[in-house]
């Protein structure tokens, strides 16, 4: 999947995806996703998460807490956010900013009681690293 560019949201200049609210992100993706036909979430979930979207993590919202790491290596972190649908699936969205723009680089779905914690495949030229960027939470 190539990355899809939020342009609904503001310009980051600086490229930190720290600076751009994961509410504003997630509902941005969400918007995107339902122009283009491929929603992924059902009216009521998706009421869910606009109602609690600005202040995710809370046991009551199914938008995790964000979590912010270097995925790529280049020294920029990349956000990542998770969504708990009602029927066990997690969404998980890695976001960065190219030139300036909020783009998803990737998105991908667990169900819930089977997901391992989100891992990193790291591969640098001939070694390959391992390490744990989102748990499941308690």
């Amino acid at each position: 999947m190539g990355r899809l560019s939020l342009t609904a949201l503001p310009r980051v200049p600086s490229g930190d995806i720290r600076k751009v609210s994961t509410g504003s992100v997630l509902l941005a993706q969400i918007d995107a996703d339902t122009r283009s036909y491929m929603s992924v979430y059902y009216k009521d979930e998706e009421r869910r998460i606009r109602a609690c979207a600005a202040k995710p993590g809370s046991r009551a919202c199914p938008v995790r807490a964000p979590e912010y790491h270097d995925l790529t290596g280049d020294g920029k972190d990349e956000l990542i956010v998770g969504v708990e649908r009602e029927n066990h699936f997690l969404f998980l969205y890695v976001y960065d900013c190219v030139c300036g723009t909020p783009c998803r680089r990737a998105s991908e779905a667990h169900r819930r009681a089977q997901a391992p914690p989100l891992t990193c495949h790291e591969v640098d030229g001939s070694a390959s690293q391992s390490r744990q960027v989102m748990s499941r939470p308690r």
